[in-house]
């Protein structure tokens, strides 16, 4: 990889940030889709004589196998991105990022839950194309300015992730669109995988390569990865705190549109304003990032207070009666969460080697990943208890979450 980091160009960010904004749809898109044709089939049977707690149980077993499979992909995908090149990794990945969508809207097609499964499983397992392109922009971008970079990258994810239920809930809306199905949102992501495709191998040229050709993708050495990640002196205790903040984060982000459904009684494009608010926490968030980097704060000063705040932000959503305080509330929590995570990323950077960048990257990549995959498992149960309590544990979990990396920080 290039010892020397050099300038962004633009055919060098357009394809990366693409890459990030498609990891990003795949996340969110089915959200709409399956509340309409699983928890709620009202346009769409997919599922028939099932409970709604077996309902619900399906719903987050569909959602949570795509982080789960992201989870074990992502750092031996990375790692091999330090071998093989960024652009040959990232190509597998947008590859079977195609295949998974296309094999989910034929589910829907023909109302096959396992073909679900297999997408979601294909489409999970190549998500590492996050973290490579991550460590494709440390690789071109100077030390004092990663933090800057890295939210850049993020911001196109999260965009990403705004838009894809939006597009989720906007193409199956047959009442605005028609004729409509659910598959039509998910061949649209399809197509987009295409184009990125083809812009990557366009634009992006990477220097100072020296790919290994005969390497192969150690599918048996993801758990040894992740393993040796988390027992790693340096960056374990950062992980461990990392992916508690991450479970409260990710479960207060899906499960949300869930509890105000039910607070305040929101359905369709209403409870996408949850999503769209975040959308706009995180832009205002991720573009401020240059500000926190130029005053020289500490990356652990800054997580404190980035996750600090979400916390108190979630808290608000628990004790208000306004739907509105609740989505301003996702705006301020989003954009200090943006500070938290943008650091947090610059912290597991700066504890890694020039050459362990995709390694470290993959492993921060794929600990969010196993985070949402927790939050969306334990959120039904909890709920079933209590629509507020998921809510509330998440609140536990980000501070026990900054305690330990306080703690770890000083130790």
């Amino acid at each position: 990889m290039p010892t020397k980091p050099s300038n962004f160009s633009i055919s060098l960010a357009l394809p990366l940030l693409m890459v990030l904004f498609i990891d990003g749809l795949a996340q969110g898109i089915l959200i709409p889709i399956l509340t309409n044709t699983i928890i709620q089939p009202t346009t769409h049977v997919l599922v028939q004589n099932l409970s709604h707690l077996m309902r619900n149980w399906l719903y987050g077993a569909i959602l949570s196998v795509f982080f789960l499979c992201w989870f074990l992909g992502a750092p031996i995908l990375s790692s091999l991105s330090d071998t093989l090149g960024r652009k040959r990794c990232l190509l597998y990945c947008l590859w079977g990022t195609f295949t998974g969508f296309l094999i989910t809207g034929l589910a829907f097609l023909f109302h096959s839950l396992t073909l679900i499964f297999l997408g979601r499983i294909i489409d999970g397992v190549t998500c590492g194309s996050q973290a490579i392109a991550k460590a494709a922009v440390i690789d071109h971008c100077p030390t004092d300015r990663r933090a800057q970079y890295i939210a850049i990258m993020i911001l196109a994810a999260t965009i990403g992730m705004i838009v894809g239920p939006v597009l989720g809930g906007l193409f199956f809306n047959q009442s605005l669109l028609h004729p409509s199905t659910p598959a039509t949102p998910l061949f649209i992501a399809a197509l987009l995988s295409v184009i990125n495709i083809i812009c990557l191998m366009i634009f992006y040229h990477e220097k100072n390569t020296n790919p290994t050709p005969n390497q192969t993708i150690p599918w048996s050495s993801a758990l040894t990865s992740i393993h040796r990640g988390f027992t790693s002196p340096r960056i374990g205790p950062l992980l461990t705190s990392f992916l508690l903040m991450m479970i409260g984060w990710t479960s207060y982000q899906f499960y949300t549109t869930s509890y105000l459904a039910q607070q305040f009684h929101l359905h369709g494009l209403k409870n996408a304003i949850f999503f769209a608010s975040i959308g706009i926490g995180a832009c205002l968030g991720f573009s401020s990032v240059v500000f926190f980097e130029k005053q020289s704060f500490s990356p652990s000063n800054v997580v404190t207070l980035g996750y600090g705040i979400l916390s108190l932000m979630i808290a608000g959503t628990l004790l208000t009666n306004s739907v509105i305080a609740a989505w301003g509330f996702a705006i301020v929590g989003t954009f200090m969460l943006a500070q938290g995570y943008s650091f947090m990323m610059k912290a597991f950077s700066q504890k890694a080697e020039h050459t362990q960048q995709g390694w470290v990257m993959g492993i921060a990549s794929s600990c969010a990943a196993l985070a949402t995959g927790i939050a969306i498992l334990i959120s039904g149960p909890l709920a079933s208890y209590n629509i507020a309590l998921p809510l509330w544990v998440d609140i536990g979990l980000i501070i026990i979450g900054l305690l330990l990396a306080h703690r770890s920080q000083n130790s």
